[in-house]
């Protein structure tokens, strides 16, 4: 058992792709989104763009939850939102997690640099990973979820 993606094949690189519905509890909005799965990623974020289907209303992201981050390619700022993510398992079950997930915050100057919405090691340090391009093996295993497939709160 366990959470299956694939390889998803990209202009640049194939990616492992992970789906989970997401539900934006405080927002009330939810949606069903492709995560890169990122290692390097401290967290689990979502961007705009194609492989995101959860509609954000920004004005209604609460200020106070406005966060810098920064990284190896320069800082950005995101909101920080609780979030219940629901993954398929392989054995038609579901895996549910809540989350507190960041939101970029939208720099016109930067909207046409597509970044796909990356899960990150927040969730990932959650699982066991599997990920092997030569044989298209893409699998998380959770490995402190309780009897109802839900995994403990971070």
């Amino acid at each position: 058992m366990g959470i299956a993606g694939y390889y998803r094949d990209s202009a640049e690189r194939d990616e492992p792709i992970v789906e989970a519905y997401v539900e934006l509890l405080r927002l009330g909005t939810w949606g069903w989104v492709k995560f890169l799965i990122d290692t390097g990623a401290d967290r689990t974020t979502l961007y705009p763009g194609e492989d995101n289907s959860v509609h954000i209303n920004y004005s209604a992201l609460p200020s106070e939850t406005l966060r810098t981050s920064v990284g190896v390619g320069g800082s950005d700022r995101y909101y920080r939102e609780p979030a219940r993510l629901i993954f398929l398992e392989e054995a038609l079950g579901t895996v549910s997690c809540f989350l507190d997930i960041d939101i970029w915050s939208p720099d016109p100057k930067r909207f046409e640099q597509l970044i796909p919405p990356l899960l990150g090691r927040d969730f990932l340090n959650l699982c066991d990973v599997r990920l092997n391009y030569s044989t298209g093996v893409v699998v998380l295993e959770p490995v402190d979820s309780n009897e109802h497939g839900e995994m403990p709160p971070s």
